[in-house]
């Protein structure tokens, strides 16, 4: 009986390692897939376009008729034809449900 639970306990180190090595490698496999579809996907700013090289003296943050869609196939839009003002000096914080993508802005003082 002595034995039986030592050649036991010698297997399972082994398989342990095994199981471990096994969830790594489907941790990184699905990780090369995400990034492989990040590395397609095309350019959200395109090339030629300009932009400010100087902030302006005003400091308060305006979107104007934003929405927003995560891609794929049949999303439908989370965010559709928001406005949103961020006066200058105040503090906004935009809050959701836990894992939802929220940010919370300060607008520069």
């Amino acid at each position: 009986m002595m034995a039986i639970q030592y050649i036991l306990g010698q297997l399972n180190s082994p398989v342990e390692q095994l199981l471990g090595f096994i969830q790594g490698w489907q941790d990184a496999k699905i990780s090369m897939e995400r990034l492989n579809e990040i590395h397609e996907m095309e350019d959200e700013e395109p090339n030629g376009k300009t932009f400010l090289k100087e902030l302006p003296p005003s400091k308060t943050i305006q979107l104007q008729n934003l929405t927003f869609q995560y891609p794929g196939a049949g999303n439908e839009p989370v965010l559709k034809d928001i406005d949103l003002i961020i006066p200058e000096g105040k503090t906004t914080a935009i809050v959701g449900m836990s894992g939802s993508g929220k940010l919370c802005c300060s607008s520069f003082c």
